[in-house]
């Protein structure tokens, strides 16, 4: 069974922020944001996100061919997307593909920035090539 204290802390924590925006106007921004938190796990979840991302942004601005970065940038910024999107209805299994699709690209430009893995043949003397 999992552990829910984390939970049912962040729950006491919202509804004092209730109580509190309740006895005085100022905290009303507070209540607004507390309504559309996330949750612990959605929070950890769009931290591997961002740092992904971050990764990915690192790689991209080394590119240096025009073409190539712009086809980057472009699938980057559907991924960016996605995860706003994601904010807003979380849903596990769209998570996992997303992160799915951002570790791929991420690989796609490793790969793509790496030398290539050229080997010189090895020698043929002496053999015979009929």
């Amino acid at each position: 069974m999992k552990n829910t204290r984390p939970v049912l802390h962040l729950l006491c924590v919202l509804l004092s922020l209730g109580v509190a925006a309740t006895s005085t106007s100022a905290a009303a921004p507070l209540v607004a944001a507390a309504s559309v938190t996330e949750s612990a796990e959605q929070k950890a979840a769009f931290a591997v996100l961002d740092r992904l991302f971050g990764q990915i942004d690192q790689l991209a601005a080394k590119i240096d061919d025009d073409d190539y970065k712009n086809i980057v940038k472009g699938n980057v910024d559907d991924l960016k997307a996605r995860r706003e999107a994601l904010r807003t209805k979380f849903d596990p299994a769209v998570f996992q593909d997303l992160k799915f699709d951002a570790t791929i690209e991420h690989h796609r430009i490793a790969r793509w920035l790496a030398e290539p893995d050229l080997k010189p043949e090895p020698a043929t003397a002496g053999k015979s090539t009929n």
